[in-house]
């Protein structure tokens, strides 16, 4: 079984995902385990991380993007985020690396509808940031964290690839305590 432990962002702890295939029913059904979660998937995927997933009776299309530290995951036009644990990495480790998060990137391929900041704008965390369209269905960009927009790298109408970085902050300051 494949396994990978993740953390959605905002989310005090993190889950384990499992996924196994399940012998002679063909190479397409997989056993999933999610935290208490147990089913079973039939899913159709390409080599960019694109396909179909069926679940109890019903077809989700989906896309993913994974790099080092963070999984996108859109699922029938909504996108969930990710951090990706190391199982040996200390949780005190991976909360502030989710905390400093400075770049907000296309979580795949489409067009940037509106951009609700400019530079030097302050932004909460969770904030709507950017509204995109991909494969015809709106999705609303976020971070996880609050602060200062540093530079917006796209413009309203723009077609964007996967991974593209569309807004920065501006690097967290960090008060050190005096001796």
């Amino acid at each position: 079984m494949t396994k990978v432990l993740v953390q959605p962002k905002g989310a005090a702890t993190p889950v384990e995902v499992g996924l196994e295939p399940i012998s002679g029913a063909g190479s397409s059904r997989y056993a999933v385990t999610c935290g208490e979660f147990r089913g079973e998937v039939d899913v159709e995927i390409d080599d960019e991380g694109s396909g179909q997933f069926h679940c109890q009776g019903r077809m989700h299309r989906f896309h993913t993007h994974r790099d080092r530290t963070q999984l996108t995951l859109w699922v029938d036009g909504r996108t969930y985020s990710f951090e990706l644990i190391d199982r040996s990495a200390r949780r005190s480790q991976v909360g502030q690396a989710v905390a400093e998060r400075a770049e907000l990137t296309a979580p795949m391929p489409g067009t940037v509808l509106k951009i609700r900041v400019q530079q030097g704008a302050t932004v909460a965390a969770h904030q709507p940031i950017i509204i995109m369209e991909s494969m015809k269905m709106e999705m609303s960009l976020s971070l996880p964290n609050a602060g200062r927009v540093k530079e917006v790298l796209c413009r309203e109408g723009q077609l964007v690839e996967m991974g593209a970085v569309l807004v920065r902050l501006e690097p967290p300051v960090h008060d050190h305590p005096t001796a």
